[in-house]
């Protein structure tokens, strides 16, 4: 039960607050693709639902999550064609006109999936000293479910592509939470990586512009 209301938390902490500060679009979007075919490949093979029955609610729970990044960025139109993009993806992945050896192929990609999903995200918080907005509760339950996963994944999913992908997630996961007491309590501000590098060359502007005129005036 848990694990199908695990992003609650950080949605519920994103509209309080009215900000998307500190989340990582590129995050969001390699981990929202990766549900896709992992949720398809699941069905397809027939595996048992108990190995995949929560992809559904956190992928509902992740195009919420979308939409209010974008939304608070002022790019809802964008939200709103990725979250229709997704939706299609799935419908088209589950269904038999998508060939089965692509989603066997993409989950042999599962430890790099799970690096591009987490990695932007652990590097932002890293540089920024700060987890911004990550809910402290989301972020624990992530690395629980996916360390959960590793022991259902053994005992009911004969793939050790898998078996990798999730490995990997829950190392990822448990790096974020970490992340999330070691930099309790920082004042720092957290922005997105793209966010940081556009305020510094707007800083660096700004800058420019007040010496011009004291240069004037010194002449």
């Amino acid at each position: 039960m848990m694990a199908t209301l695990i992003k609650i938390p950080q949605l519920l902490k994103l509209w309080a607050s009215k900000s998307s500060e500190g989340i990582s679009i590129e995050s969001l979007m390699v981990e929202q693709f990766s549900y896709v075919y992992n949720l398809a490949i699941h069905y397809r093979e027939q595996y048992p639902i108990t190995t995949y029955g929560d992809f559904a609610s956190i992928m509902v729970q992740n195009m919420i999550l979308i939409l209010l990044v974008f939304l608070f960025r002022k790019r809802t139109p964008e939200g709103i064609a990725i979250v229709i993009f997704f939706s299609l993806l799935l419908a088209w992945m589950c269904s038999g006109y998508f060939p089965l050896e692509v989603l066997r192929f993409l989950t042999s990609l599962n430890m790099v999936m799970s690096l591009g999903a987490r990695m932007p995200q652990i590097i932002s918080n890293y540089q920024n000293k700060s987890t911004g907005l990550l809910s402290p509760i989301t972020c624990v339950g992530l690395a629980m479910g996916s360390t959960a996963r590793v022991f259902t994944t053994l005992q009911e999913v004969p793939s050790w592509r898998i078996l990798a992908g999730y490995l990997t997630s829950a190392t990822m996961n448990s790096t974020i939470a970490t992340q999330i007491f070691l930099y309790r309590g920082s004042k720092t501000t957290a922005v997105s990586a793209g966010e940081t590098k556009k305020e510094k060359s707007t800083d660096a502007k700004d800058k420019e512009k007040t010496k011009e005129p004291e240069t004037k005036k010194t002449q």
